[in-house]
C-alpha cells in the first residue's frame, strides 16, 4: 500500500521538476558553448532545483511544523544534498542519453565533465580511433588551459559542498537510531521499575480529625456538615538511607534502590477560636502518611503514637492532601489537643532512580544518606548542606514554619504536591545515547573538515580524487557513529569513542595513502583527523563553556586553514605567475 501510494506521490511532486528541464534545458542544448560547459550547466541545473525543493521545505517546516531553526535547517540541508546526489545519479545511469543529447556519444559523461579542454573535434577522435581507449587533447592556447583549470577547482568545490550536505541525510539517519535505542532503554527501566517499584514521595505524618461545621441554610437555620480538619506536625526529624540496586536486563543497566525511613516528632492540636471542641469527632481521628508507590512497602509499617502502637493499613479518610497513603484510627481525648503527641514510625520503602519528601511540619530537619556517588538533589528547595565523594553521599535539609509551605497552601493550591516536594535523583552519569547526539550534531564538521583536507591535499600534490571516493570516505565518517552507539552499549561513551575514533581513522589514513600514493600523506591526515576527533571529544564533555572552547577551536581551525590555502595556485599556472611578477 505504502509503495502505490508513494509512486503517484512521487509524480506530483516531480513536476515542478520536470517543467523547469523541459524549459531550460533547450536552452543549454542551443547554447554556443563547449560540451564541458553544457554538462556541467547541466550539473547546476539539478542543483538549483534541489536548492528550490529545499526552500519550499523549509517554508513548509516554518508554518506548519514550527520546528527550530536549526532542526529546519538540517533537515533542509539533508533534501538538497539527497535531492541532488540521487538526480545526479539517475543522469549518470543514463550517460548515454546525456551524450547523445549534448552530441557527444560515444565519450562518456565522466569524460566531460572531468576534462575542461574537451570540444567537438575529439568525438571524431574517438569514433576513429578504437584502439585508442582515451582521447589526446586538441592543442588550446595556455589562457583557455588556465581559466579551464580554474574552473574544475571552483566545480571541484562545489561538487564537495554538495557531498557535505549529502552526507548530513546518513547522519539523520543515525540520529533517528539513537533515539529509537534510547526509548527502547527507557521502555526497560519503566517495565522493571513497573515491577519493582516507580520513584517515591513520602508525605511525612499528619492527623485527619472529622469536624461538624454549624453554618446557617437558606433558611436561617444552622444546620451541620461534616468536614475535615487537617493538623500537621510541630516538629519533624527525618533519617533516610538509601540502598542501590543496579539489576541488568538485557544489556541494559536498570537503577533501583532500598531505603529505610525512620521519622520522628510531635504534633499538638489547639482549636481556634472559630472551633468548637464538642464538635471534633476525636473517636475518628485517624494518623495519615502519603505514599506514591504501594509496590514499595517491603515490611508492615508499624508506628507509636501517643505511647501507643499501631499499624498502618492502606487508604485514607480524605485526600485533599495525598492522592494515595495509609492511616490509623488514634485515640485522642479531649484534654491532650492541647498537649504535645509524640510519635514515630519506621518505613522500609522501595523504589527507583527517585525519593522525594513532602514535610508536613512547622519545623523539621530531614537527612538522606547513600553510598551512590552520582546523586542529583532536585525539587522545590536544594539541600543546606551536603558531601559527595565516591563512597556517597550525606544531605539534610531543615525548615521552620517561615521558608516551609503552610497547610494552607498545600491544601488550596492548584499546583500537584509533588510539585512542592524536594529529594534525591540516584543518575547514571554514563548517559551514552545524549553524548552520543551530542556528537552526531558535530557531523557536519566532522565531514566538512574532513573532506577540505582531501580537497586542500588534491589541490597541493594535483591527484585527482573521484567524488565517489569522496563519498567513501564521508560513509566511513558516518559509519563512525553507528560504532560508537553500539559499541558504548557495552563499554560506555568513553572507551566506545576511543575505538570507534581509532578505527575510522585507520581506515581512512589507509584509505588516503592508496589514493595519494603517500604514506607522508596519510600520518598528516591521520593525526589531523585524532585532533578533529579530540576537540569534538572535549565539547561533548563540557558543558557550561562548551560554546566558549567550540568557538576558540573554530577560529583556530579556520586561521591553519587560511594559512595553508596560501600555497594553493587556484588560478592556474600563468596567472600564479604573473602575479609573482609584479
Amino acid at each position: 500500500m505504502f509503495v502505490l501510494m508513494s509512486v503517484p506521490a512521487a509524480a506530483i511532486g516531480g513536476l515542478p521538476a520536470l517543467v523547469v528541464l523541459l524549459v531550460v534545458l533547450p536552452f543549454i542544448q542551443r547554447s554556443s558553448v563547449e560540451l564541458y560547459t553544457k554538462a556541467w550547466r547541466v550539473v547546476g541545473l539539478l542543483l538549483l532545483i534541489s536548492l528550490l525543493y529545499g526552500l519550499g521545505a523549509f517554508i513548509m517546516l516554518q508554518l506548519f511544523d514550527r520546528t527550530g531553526s536549526l532542526e529546519s535547517l538540517q533537515a533542509v540541508a539533508a533534501i538538497v544534498g539527497g535531492l541532488f546526489v540521487v538526480s545526479t545519479i539517475a543522469l549518470f545511469i543514463q550517460h548515454n542519453t546525456a551524450t547523445k543529447w549534448l552530441g557527444a556519444y560515444p565519450a562518456t559523461l565522466w569524460t566531460i565533465l572531468s576534462n575542461p579542454s574537451f570540444h567537438h573535434q575529439q568525438i571524431h577522435v574517438l569514433m576513429n580511433d578504437s584502439q585508442n581507449p582515451g582521447w589526446e587533447p586538441v592543442s588550446s592556447q595556455p589562457e583557455q588551459t588556465t581559466n579551464s583549470s580554474n574552473s574544475k577547482n571552483v566545480i571541484k568545490a562545489a561538487i564537495t559542498a554538495a557531498l557535505i550536505l549529502a552526507m548530513l541525510i546518513p547522519a539523520q539517519f543515525v540520529s533517528s537510531l539513537v533515539a529509537e535505542r534510547e526509548k527502547r532503554q527507557q521502555e526497560v527501566v519503566q517495565e522493571v521499575s513497573s515491577k519493582w517499584a516507580s520513584a517515591q514521595t513520602v508525605s511525612t505524618p499528619y492527623l485527619c480529625i472529622p469536624y461538624n461545621e454549624e453554618y446557617a441554610n437558606d433558611t436561617g437555620r444552622i444546620v451541620k456538615r461534616r468536614t475535615m480538619i487537617f493538623k500537621t506536625a510541630n516538629s519533624l526529624d527525618v533519617q533516610a538511607e538509601l540502598v542501590p540496586e543496579l539489576r541488568k536486563r538485557s544489556i541494559y543497566d536498570v537503577l533501583l534502590y532500598k531505603s529505610n525511613i525512620q521519622i520522628k516528632g510531635s504534633m499538638n492540636y489547639k482549636p481556634g477560636k472559630d472551633i468548637k471542641p464538642e464538635n471534633l469527632l476525636l473517636n475518628e481521628a485517624r494518623l495519615c502518611i502519603g505514599i506514591s508507590d504501594f509496590k514499595g512497602i517491603e515490611e508492615k509499617i508499624a508506628t507509636s503514637f501517643n505511647d501507643s502502637s499501631y499499624e498502618m493499613e492502606p487508604g485514607l479518610p480524605d485526600y485533599s492532601i495525598d492522592k494515595q497513603g495509609l492511616s490509623v484510627p488514634v485515640v485522642i481525648t479531649a484534654d491532650q489537643l492541647s498537649k504535645d503527641l509524640p510519635f514515630s514510625l519506621n518505613i522500609q520503602l522501595k523504589g527507583s532512580e527517585q525519593l522525594h519528601f513532602l514535610p508536613l511540619s512547622d519545623n523539621s530537619r530531614i537527612q538522606l544518606k547513600s553510598t551512590w556517588p552520582d546523586p542529583s538533589f532536585d525539587g522545590s528547595s536544594l539541600p543546606r548542606q551536603r558531601e559527595v565523594s565516591d563512597s556517597g553521599f550525606v544531605a539534610s535539609w531543615s525548615f521552620n514554619k517561615a521558608n516551609m509551605p503552610v497547610l494552607d497552601q498545600i491544601l488550596k493550591t492548584d499546583a500537584n504536591r509533588e510539585s512542592m516536594a524536594f529529594g534525591v535523583s540516584m543518575i547514571q552519569p554514563a548517559d551514552q545515547y545524549a553524548k552520543t547526539n551530542r556528537s552526531i550534531k558535530y557531523a557536519i564538521l566532522f565531514v566538512g573538515l574532513t573532506f577540505a583536507m582531501f580537497f586542500i591535499i588534491e589541490l597541493m600534490q594535483k591527484k585527482n580524487v573521484h567524488p565517489v571516493q569522496y563519498l567513501l570516505v564521508g560513509l566511513a565518517l558516518i559509519i563512525f557513529y553507528t560504532l560508537l552507539l553500539s559499541i558504548s552499549e557495552y563499554t560506555g561513551f568513553n572507551s566506545a569513542y576511543a575505538i570507534a575514533a581509532g578505527a575510522t581513522i585507520s581506515l581512512v589514513a589507509v584509505y588516503a595513502s592508496s589514493l595519494f600514493a603517500s604514506v607522508k600523506t596519510s600520518i598528516v591526515l591521520a593525526l589531523f583527523m585524532a585532533l578533529l576527533y579530540g576537540f569534538i571529544y572535549v565539547l561533548i564533555q563540557l558543558e557550561d563553556t562548551a560554546l566558549l572552547a567550540g568557538s576558540i577551536g573554530l577560529f583556530i581551525i579556520l586561521a591553519v586553514a587560511m594559512y595553508f590555502s596560501r600555497r594553493i595556485n587556484w588560478f592556474g599556472n600563468n596567472v600564479a605567475e604573473q602575479a609573482l611578477a609584479t
